[in-house]
């Protein structure tokens, strides 16, 4: 099974790694660039600083952060925050709403959340309905990256890895006269809602953006046929 990988890096090459060990035919082809921007530590105590990916971390090394407790979207970007001694604590399901379900049952807080410019990420709203105070720092933009695709070899599913960089992909697959019956991997039901409103039909929902997540979700898809 040949799959597009449209993440950005370096978590597009770990997840390609992975798929070719599982026997997968993976092509990496990123559909954004990270940019990281200089911005200051906002103001004020923070009893918890939340990172969002890898890019937030190096972000908020490079800009001054001021240690406090930390919380991990995932595997990856806890392993980020281990290069540096710092201890990180990850929810279950690697996920906005992972976040919020590992956060419920603790009291309200100051929480800095450390991530990118653009996006739309519910984390706010759902920490601001357990009563803490989110404050973001955007540490870097995500940058699309418009080469059409080729005309083949054939493709038979894709992994995307958020709502912005998935209408990317969209806008190259359509453009290319592909069709939207394509199986699509999606880390959370959030980003299935963006793939049905642009076009897709056959959407698989992984638990979480992780790459041993998307690994097994692609694993239980079965026998594919080949997408023209």
């Amino acid at each position: 099974m040949r799959i597009w990988v449209t993440r950005t890096e370096p978590g597009a090459t770990r997840l390609g790694d992975a798929l070719r060990a599982a026997g997968h035919d993976a092509w990496v082809r990123p559909v954004l660039r990270v940019e990281h921007v200089s911005t200051p530590v906002p103001h004020g105590a923070f009893d918890l600083t939340v990172f969002l990916s890898e890019h937030a971390v190096r972000g908020a090394l490079a800009n001054g952060w001021q240690r406090t407790p930390a919380l991990a979207i995932g595997p990856a970007t806890r392993a980020a925050l281990d290069e540096h001694d710092i201890a990180a604590a990850i929810p279950d399901v690697a996920s906005s709403e992972g976040i919020a379900v590992h956060l419920a049952d603790t009291p309200p807080a100051r929480v800095l959340l450390a991530t990118g410019e653009g996006g739309r990420d519910a984390l706010p709203d759902l920490l601001g309905e357990q009563g803490k105070a989110v404050i973001a720092w955007r540490l870097y933009r995500r940058l699309p990256v418009r080469d059409p695709l080729p005309a083949g070899p054939e493709i038979d599913a894709i992994v995307a890895g958020s709502a912005g960089g998935l209408r990317v992909a969209a806008d190259l697959w359509f453009a290319s006269g592909r069709g939207g019956a394509v199986p699509l991997i999606v880390p959370s039901a959030r980003v299935a809602e963006t793939a049905r409103g642009i076009g897709f039909t056959r959407i698989l929902v992984g638990p979480g953006a992780g790459v041993h997540a998307t690994v097994a979700t692609i694993g239980g898809m079965g026998r594919e046929t080949r997408t023209p």
